[in-house]
């Protein structure tokens, strides 16, 4: 019986530059590693796991301040001194703090209003103290004008940033005016006239966008002809093939790549397709057959600060086919080795019973209860995004073993 559970490790890569040749970079990444240490050479269903900074960065996919300002422009018809609305912003620095920089410059010195939810953004983080709520009375819409010190000078607990007055800043620097509001009802930023809106949501764009567009068609009279097509979320912008820099995903997964000129990464493009390519290759190198991904941001919460990790809209944005809808049902085998041992059998009839009924798990076998059933994909990107942190270890590429169960890949 193998002994060895699941392992992650990371893999060193060199740097990766615009227009190298990922494919070919991985394939000699796991090469000259599997030299080094043999406990690292690829076998049949193991998951090779790249993260998609470099994957888009050897894409060359950039966006720059100004292409991000003129297709923001172009897409809503902004005219001079536009208005355009901000929906539910998450609080970053490098994942919105330079896209809402783009979006006042495209406003041609008009005025932005953005609506924050409270007490925290979608992914956790807090733009008040939570106690604040239950100690003092709080209408469902407050605005900048009319908020106490107490919520304008709060500060993140982590970054020990004040989101409030940062994003004001960042409007106010491109010679646009901003209004701030709090509300949890989507519908208040669209009560005043607006130009465009742009919603900033990450995981409920699509449920918030069918609200909105309703609430629109409902009241079509209080609002200037085809504004419901000046409506869009992120993943609508940078999206349609050009020379420059686009992705399925849009803004959606963007980060920071530069902090003094304000360049924008995106999401890889193709992404299903690099990992197709670098599964096919791994094939005609090592004879193995294994999956691959391109990871982002994974996906889990921190208990203590109540942030969750994810600002990616999933964790996998590519995979090989196999993986695509495959989720995991597992034996809850402390459960069932319980019962077995209730039962009186002995160590060797419950190991053998267990054996065989670890093939033929299903989701709707009492045999699984207490394992609920998720996307293989989603936890293994996440195990992939924990080996590898933010970067500075230097391993990009994640291999994981013996995670597969009945591989028939």
């Amino acid at each position: 019986m193998n002994s060895v559970g699941v392992q992650a490790f990371g893999v060193r890569m060199g740097i990766i530059q615009p227009y190298d040749d990922i494919v070919k970079e991985v394939l000699v990444a796991l090469t000259e590693e599997g030299k080094r240490e043999h406990c690292h050479e690829l076998e049949n269903g193991d998951v090779v796991c790249v993260t998609e900074s470099v994957v888009a960065r050897s894409q060359n996919n950039y966006v720059s301040q100004d292409e991000l300002s003129e297709e923001i422009g172009k897409a809503m018809g902004i005219s001079q001194s536009g208005r355009i609305g901000v929906l539910f912003p998450i609080l970053s620095r490098n994942r919105f703090a330079f896209i809402l920089k783009g979006i006042a410059r495209a406003t041609n010195s008009g005025e932005i209003i953005v609506q924050f939810s409270y007490p925290a953004d979608e992914v956790g983080n807090p733009i008040m103290d939570e106690s604040y709520i239950h100690k003092h009375p709080f209408p469902e819409t407050i605005y900048y004008d009319s908020m106490d010190e107490a919520i304008k000078t709060f500060k993140h607990p982590v970054t020990g940033i004040n989101y409030i007055e940062y994003y004001k800043e960042i409007i106010e620097s491109e010679k646009a005016d901003a209004q701030i509001l709090l509300s949890n009802n989507p519908v208040r930023i669209i009560e005043s006239p607006l130009d465009g809106l742009i919603i900033a949501s990450i995981h409920k764009r699509k449920h918030v966008k069918e609200m909105l567009l309703e609430f629109v068609l409902e009241n079509e009279a209080y609002f200037a002809p085809g504004f419901g097509h000046r409506v869009m979320t992120l993943d609508e912008l940078f999206t349609k093939e050009r020379e420059g820099g686009w992705s399925e995903y849009g803004l959606l997964a963007s980060n920071l790549a530069d902090s003094e000129t304000g360049l924008i990464k995106l999401a890889p493009r193709n992404a299903d397709k690099v990992a197709v390519d670098i599964k096919d290759e791994i094939k005609k190198t090592f004879g193995k057959s294994i999956e691959v991904m391109v990871y982002g941001d994974g996906c889990f919460k921190d208990n203590v600060t109540g942030i969750w990790e994810l600002a990616d809209p999933e964790p996998a944005l590519g995979c090989t086919p196999y993986l695509k809808n495959l989720v995991q049902y597992e034996l809850k085998l402390k459960l069932f080795v319980s019962e077995l041992t209730n039962k009186g059998l002995s160590r060797e009839e419950i190991e053998d019973i267990v054996a065989r009924e670890k093939e033929n798990v299903s989701c709707t076998d009492f045999k699984a209860e207490g394992t609920t059933p998720r996307m293989v994909k989603s936890l293994v990107a996440s195990l992939a995004d924990l080996v590898s942190g933010s970067g500075q270890r230097g391993t990009p590429l994640v291999v994981v073993k013996n995670y597969l169960l009945n591989y028939k890949g």
